[in-house]
């Protein structure tokens, strides 16, 4: 499929799902927006946990960035599926529900967040994976092959994480070079995002240049059940075009917004509102995508 055949299915959906949005910014800040709370209504049960755990995030989507963004991610281990997900937006997808109920305005997610959920099936080698867009912007949702990573021991190096001691261990993953702390004394191979395959469980994955670090916060073992939700304005996409789609949403959300259909207004220095349409050129901002291709 391609990428305006992409583009264009979404503006149709979006026109079903809303009429008109606006978005008010400052033309001295070209940030990076978090989704809007979504509905929860709609989902089916695909596994159980046997443990679930929580990792905090930080991450800088380019090197200029100064501060971190952070998220909360939790990752369910099932018989099948590990599942890794935004704790954020799921507390505010939640919140919807009841304000809706109440007649009440849901509030919005303070700040981005790591927008990606996934559904990883380590025994298929696949995992399916679901973009949830900035703004009421939907979902773009394909299916990615797993990486077969190769592993460096690091025998002399530890580290305590969550009162573990954890072994250290290289590896290279979509053109990105990570320390990775594991803890043998729990013996699962899994970890954050799609990272598996040691002999204990990943406690702290760290990127090389520091863009992007996850630390084990909590771990529990529980049964409960692991829910796919369905998101209004899914788009089903391929690998590519979906990458295509989220890096010219991260380089320019204000222009890809546009091209969505969106009424987009931004505030000048002098306090005046101008559709962004009149601003002949909103420069891109650098992205480093987690993973480069």
């Amino acid at each position: 499929m391609k990428g305006s055949r992409v583009l264009k299915r979404f503006k149709n959906m979006q026109r079903i799902a809303m009429s008109v949005v606006l978005l008010v910014v400052s033309v001295a800040v070209f940030a990076q927006y978090p989704p809007a709370p979504n509905s929860l209504e709609k989902y089916k049960k695909i596994d159980v946990t046997t443990q679930v755990l929580q990792y905090k995030l930080k991450f800088k989507l380019n090197y200029k960035q100064k501060d971190y963004y952070e998220d909360d991610r939790i990752v369910q281990i099932g018989k099948q599926f590990v599942k890794d997900y935004s704790g954020i937006i799921f507390y505010f997808d939640s919140l919807k529900i009841v304000n809706d109920n109440k007649g009440l305005p849901s509030p919005s997610i303070p700040h981005p967040v790591f927008n990606y959920e996934m559904f990883n099936d380590f025994k298929l080698g696949v995992s399916k994976l679901k973009y949830r867009m900035d703004l009421n912007g939907g979902a773009i949702c394909y299916t990615a092959q797993l990486p077969k990573l190769n592993w460096t021991f690091v025998s002399d190096s530890t580290n305590v994480v969550l009162d573990y001691t954890c072994n250290l261990a290289r590896t290279h993953f979509a053109g990105r070079d990570y320390n990775v702390w594991y803890a043998v004394d729990v013996p699962l191979p899994y970890g954050p995002y799609k990272f598996y395959g040691l002999p204990g469980l990943i406690m702290k994955v760290e990127e090389s240049t520091g863009l992007y670090i996850w630390e084990i916060t909590s771990m529990q073992n529980v049964v409960q059940p692991i829910y796919e939700y369905t998101y209004e304005a899914e788009q089903k996409s391929s690998e590519i075009e979906a990458i295509k789609a989220i890096t010219r949403l991260r380089k320019n959300p204000i222009r890809f917004l546009e091209q969505m259909g969106r009424h987009t207004y931004i505030k000048g220095t002098d306090g005046r509102f101008r559709p962004s349409t009149s601003i002949p050129n909103i420069p891109d901002q650098e992205y480093e995508p987690l993973e480069k291709y």
